[in-house]
């Protein structure tokens, strides 16, 4: 369930179950998923999983009081095993477990009694719960220079690079591969080139040094941070690749290499930024981000 349960609740009604309902028939809630459950007859179970507004049908088995089945989700099988104790219900996966609870009491009629025509056996009376109401799932706070990212975006960046985005609002330089929350200095590095979000904004860092790397305005800490690798800042718009190669805007000439400048005679450096620790032996550099777990590493 990895690349489904995400965050927060949909809220749904469904019709009533047949009356024929087996012990599993019922619908099941916690504040993550909710799983609806059919008994489809001759020990076959059918259903679904929803979840942030998706729906993801199941088919199982009961095997030995224990419904074992799969479901597809964004092109992969997952495989379940779902348990019953009165009215809760854990169901895991390889990955995951969660303890969900029956809503309304059992699906299974009473001994001796048959539920009305068209309605599902539930609470005293026959009746049924009230409905709950609909609700769109709000969308995920995942902002990336300032665009809202659509989270089938989210899921299928996280696949193809291995990698968990965490909710909030960043800014992403696509040329170097920096990144930072909205609003503050470099915190780490990363892939360059992903297409994720809008262009990057020239006052993402709340900068005021007159001082730009690629569009973007860098704060003191940034300055102060390339200053620790000596290499010389000065006023003006420049551009830095995610090879420290620079040059001026404009000019795809680089005109320097960051990374030489703090490599010292014997060619091994190592030091720390704001954002992180950089270094290189001569013929290869690094940086590496302690906080993220990022890294990039260019030359030999």
């Amino acid at each position: 369930m990895r690349t489904i349960v995400l965050v927060g609740l949909l809220l749904v009604s469904f019709g009533a179950a047949p009356a024929s309902a087996g012990p599993f028939t019922g619908t099941y809630r916690n504040d993550q998923i909710v799983i609806e459950v059919r008994d489809a007859g001759a020990g076959e179970w059918a259903g679904s999983i929803m979840v942030r507004g998706e729906t993801f049908p199941f088919t199982a088995r009961d095997t030995a009081g224990a419904l074992v089945g799969s479901f597809t989700a964004d092109d992969e099988v997952f495989r379940f095993r779902a348990t019953l104790d009165g009215e809760t219900l854990t169901f895991a996966t390889e990955e995951e477990s969660f303890t969900l609870t029956r809503q309304g009491g059992t699906g299974e009629p009473a001994a001796g009694k048959s539920p009305r025509a068209g309605k599902a056996a539930g609470p005293a009376g026959g009746k049924t719960p009230p409905a709950a109401t609909v609700r769109p799932a709000p969308e995920r706070p995942l902002r990336i220079n300032r665009v809202a990212i659509p989270e089938d975006r989210i899921r299928k960046v996280e696949r193809e690079y291995r990698m968990r985005i965490p909710l909030g609002d960043y800014w992403y330089d696509r040329v170097s591969g920096g990144w930072g929350l909205e609003g503050g200095p470099t915190l780490g590095f990363t892939l360059p080139g992903m297409d994720l979000g809008g262009p990057l904004p020239a006052d993402a860092s709340r900068g005021d040094t007159g001082v730009f790397i690629n569009g973007r305005e860098l704060p003191m800490q940034d300055v102060l941070g390339l200053q620790q690798l000596s290499v010389p800042v000065m006023r003006g718009r420049w551009w830095i690749d995610s090879r420290g190669n620079a040059g001026v805007e404009g000019n795809p000439q680089p005109v320097c290499n960051v990374f030489q400048f703090s490599r010292g005679k014997g060619g091994a450096y190592q030091r720390s930024t704001a954002g992180g620790y950089i270094g290189g032996d001569g013929e290869s550099s690094y940086f590496f981000d302690p906080k993220s777990g990022s890294s990039v590493m260019t030359g030999n």
